[in-house]
């Protein structure tokens, strides 16, 4: 029984490879990608961190998979300009899905890392020599507040100021 070899189904002509069950497969390796896909959804994908990717395999903005954060192909194609490697682009509403160009504004990833994790201390803490209310910030562990258990009581906080004030103290008399 000879089998006729079919060409791939998304039409370039080539022939496809058999699998290791003797069957011709439907497409050429790496030709199943983008509209001939079974899955394909309109080229848009929602991804696990809530923003919508679609596929743009020419965009330099795609990934190895050719999808590409849409809010910022808007941007782009809106604003006819290149986004920076510094630069994101913020949803205003704070709603990841609502692409519509009113609700886009780009800055830098810096800023945008602020307006979207601001640095709040929940503690209601209050230092224990100077009564303020704010204290330094630690970068190495999410911006957290630093406030510092007093060197001597241990049950008073301080922040992070009085701290080096007292601990400076305590090591200049000895």
């Amino acid at each position: 029984m000879v089998k006729i070899q079919q060409l791939c189904a998304c039409g370039c002509g080539q022939t496809p490879e058999f699998d290791k069950h003797y069957r011709q497969n439907k497409f050429v390796k790496g030709h199943y990608k983008g509209e001939v896909n079974h899955k394909w959804k309109s080229g848009e994908i929602k991804h696990s961190n809530g923003y919508i990717l679609q596929y743009a395999p020419e965009n330099r903005l795609s990934n190895h998979q050719g999808y590409a954060m849409q809010h910022r192909l808007i941007w782009e194609k809106y604003n006819k300009a290149s986004l920076l490697p510094w630069a994101d682009v913020h949803h205003i509403n704070g709603n990841k899905t609502d692409n519509r160009i009113e609700n886009l504004i780009a800055m830098a990833r810096k800023l945008h890392g602020k307006i979207t994790h601001p640095i709040v201390d929940k503690s209601n803490r209050s230092c224990f020599q100077c009564k303020s209310k704010t204290t330094g910030i630690n970068k190495y562990r999410n911006n957290e507040p630093v406030w510092l258990a007093h060197p001597i009581t241990k049950v008073k906080w301080l922040c992070k100021s009085c701290y080096q004030k007292i601990y400076w103290r305590m090591y200049q008399s000895g």
